[in-house]
């Protein structure tokens, strides 16, 4: 039998950002995407979203079991500017994190912030804040 990725979607139908939707689309499709460019089979994605502080923002989050990043390469995606550097995924498939410059640019434009914590061979957690409708 083949190999799979469980895509666990955990965000209640009724949650509710104020985001311009073809962005929201956008964000998405890029994380999902990535997600599965770099996670092995077998591996796990799960989509999560919980109201942040006094309630004015959301939280969401896209959690994989993929190959990680390591701190520089958290940093580099998150800088508006400077190089990147070329990455594979688990197919050989080519990522320059561009993808990942232009959602968190789409991110900053609906009032948001985007954040990454990772470890190298055990995965990433991509969190995107955004303000609640």
């Amino acid at each position: 039998m083949a190999g799979y990725i469980t895509i666990r979607n955990q965000i209640s139908a009724s949650v509710c950002v104020c985001v311009d939707p073809h962005h929201l689309a956008s964000i998405f499709r890029n994380l999902l995407t990535n997600s599965l460019k770099f996670t092995p089979e077998n591996g796990r994605i799960t989509l999560t979203a919980h109201i942040k502080g006094k309630g004015r923002d959301l939280r969401i989050s896209v959690s994989d079991t993929g190959v990680g990043m390591s701190p520089e390469q958290i940093s580099r995606v998150l800088k508006p500017e400077g190089p990147l550097i070329s990455t594979f995924g688990t197919a050989n498939e080519r990522g320059l994190g561009i993808g990942l410059r232009i959602t968190q640019n789409f991110i900053v434009a609906n009032h948001g912030t985007l954040s990454i914590e990772s470890v190298p061979k055990r995965g990433s957690t991509f969190y995107i804040c955004l303000p609640r409708a």
